[in-house]
């Protein structure tokens, strides 16, 4: 099932659901999980291995204001490339993302909830180069190259702020769906959400 059908039969349900008071009050905790909708290397023209996942643990400090851990992965594999030496190769990139965000929330039904915020994460990445070919060696990871004109660094985790608006819809006081845009492990996020 793809993720357009995916989407249409979570929404399908959840506009099905009883209506509820859902506002969320001091000291709620919420768990989120989330698929990337726009793959993180899209740009690159790579094969998605694993779609952008995300899970989040977040807990409601006051009425307006909320605190969440974010966990975030996703791994895809590059077009086949031949280097100079004649080699084809293809490259496997893994992300790893952690990290903590800071929540402001406005509620302007008692089903919908808006926010935006920020995340300071640390993104993990890991590249693997994959011989391809007869003579193909085993997978190695990338590390740094002294050779002109293919000098590169080899990935390293970094500390990244960034920020993100979404909206919440509760079909009950513990069901909710989700959209997000802002940099995570993907730009365009969708999923589901439950108090617990």
């Amino acid at each position: 099932m793809n993720v357009k059908k995916m989407l249409f039969v979570l929404l399908t349900c959840s506009f099905a659901a009883i209506s509820t008071n859902a506002q969320e009050e001091k000291g709620d905790f919420t768990i989120s999980a989330g698929i990337g909708l726009v793959p993180t290397y899209l740009a690159d023209q790579a094969v998605t291995n694993v779609l952008p996942v995300s899970a989040m643990l977040d807990y409601r400090l006051t009425d307006m204001f909320s605190l969440s851990a974010y966990g975030g992965y996703t791994s895809a594999t590059s077009q086949e490339q031949i280097l100079a030496d004649g080699i084809l190769v293809e490259y496997q990139s893994d992300l790893l993302v952690v990290g903590l965000r800071g929540l402001a929330h406005k509620e302007f039904t008692e089903r919908l909830d808006f926010y935006g915020g920020l995340m300071l994460s640390y993104a993990m990445p890991t590249v693997t180069e994959i011989q391809l070919g007869e003579n193909a060696g085993p997978p190695t990871e990338v590390g740094p190259s002294p050779d002109k004109p293919y000098k590169y660094k080899k990935p390293t985790a970094k500390f990244l702020p960034s920020g993100f608006v979404g909206v919440s819809w509760y079909a009950t006081t513990k069901f909710a769906v989700y959209g997000e845009i802002g940099y995570g492990i993907s730009l365009l996020n969708a999923g589901v959400r439950i108090r617990l």
